[in-house]
């Protein structure tokens, strides 16, 4: 549509304190004919015509007379019809401009809104519109813009992934996203692999240090057992001591000599 501009979405390079504009909807004026914002009508003028007469040739100058009459009349007629035709080609401009403007104001809120419900609570401060005002008098948004926030959540890379995919889900909520809210959506989509790259260094560092744990008290209750055992003192039992001694008796020559 004429004076319609397709929908643009772009990511600021520049944010304050995180807070990243998105401005999905940048103004663009509708072009209003030079006829309907003037609001006047082309009119066309006559000049006069010029008659002579001659006092010798009064029948001359009746039909001259006669023939300017019919000419201003001709005039007239015509004047009136470009006048109407102006004024119904007038009026169809109007109603073109004003069905831009609403088309446009439609276009405008319904991305905006599609921009808000999805960034949920990373959106800061709301739409904010620009207008245009038509040949009726009344507002119309033309542009439109949301604030939310893309700043990544300081030492928590899983709250920072949980955010991008928000992030990118709020550049993507219109129904036709433009060329800029795929390019929205792919910077978020980076922030969320960082953030996962971040999630997976986490996890592996934690996995490393609950094996050398596990491993330095496996040495230690090793170690602690083969000490236990060695430093355990020997128990015998005292019949086992008696029944040894015996034996080692009984196994000794006798030095004693019977006598009869």
């Amino acid at each position: 549509m004429d004076g319609i501009t397709a929908t643009n979405l772009s990511w600021a390079n520049t944010s304050v304190k995180g807070i990243t504009t998105l401005a999905s909807q940048p103004s663009r004026t509708v072009v209003v004919p030079t006829s309907v914002a003037n609001n006047q009508e082309n009119k066309s003028s006559a000049s006069p015509s010029q008659i002579t007469r001659s006092g010798d040739n009064e029948a001359t100058s009746q039909k001259n007379a006669s023939a300017v009459n019919t000419q201003k009349s001709q005039q007239t007629e015509n004047s009136s019809t470009s006048g109407n035709n102006d004024a119904a080609q007038q009026q169809r401009q109007v109603e073109q401009v004003l069905a831009q403007l609403r088309s446009r104001d439609q276009e405008v809120r319904t991305h905006e809104q599609a921009h808000l419900a999805a960034a949920g609570q990373y959106a800061s401060g709301g739409i904010k519109y620009s207008y245009q005002t038509g040949p009726d008098g009344q507002k119309y948004a033309i542009g439109g813009s949301v604030g939310i926030d893309t700043s990544p959540i300081a030492g928590d890379p899983e709250a920072t992934a949980q955010k991008a995919m928000v992030v990118q889900r709020a550049a993507l909520a219109p129904a036709q996203p433009s060329g800029q809210d795929m390019k929205v959506a792919s910077q978020a989509s980076q922030m969320l692999m960082q953030a996962q790259a971040e999630i997976m260094a986490q996890r592996f560092a934690e996995n490393r240090t609950e094996q050398q744990t596990d491993s330095n008290d496996a040495v230690s209750e090793a170690d602690s057992s083969t000490s236990t055992d060695e430093a355990k003192p020997t128990m015998i039992h005292p019949a086992r001591n008696e029944f040894e001694l015996r034996l080692r008796l009984q196994n000794q020559p006798s030095d004693l000599a019977l006598s009869a």
